[in-house]
């Protein structure tokens, strides 16, 4: 039986080579596959103005592979609203 997870990965490309990958996912089996499809491709400004809380996934080229929490906080709105009017 196959289940719908929520979440997304983010696979750090520099150089065409990937640098680094962190996951953001609702739930993982204890035994199986979590199947992903890519959705979109960002720039890194575009990355940090839709993702503000994972600026520090773009930094560095150490070849982590970072299991994460799928939870926003729940401010997330206000920090991002925040962020963006900081940027202009």
């Amino acid at each position: 039986m196959t289940e719908e997870i929520e979440g997304c990965v983010h696979l750090i490309v520099k150089n065409g080579k990937i640098v680094n990958v962190y996951t953001h996912i609702s739930k993982f089996p204890k035994d199986g596959v979590v199947h992903l499809k890519g959705h979109k491709i960002y720039s890194f400004e575009e990355f940090k103005d839709s993702h503000i809380l994972d600026h520090k996934e773009l930094e560095g080229e150490e070849g982590k592979i970072v299991i994460s929490s799928y939870e926003l906080p729940s401010n997330y709105k206000e920090l991002k609203e925040e962020y963006l009017k900081k940027k202009k």
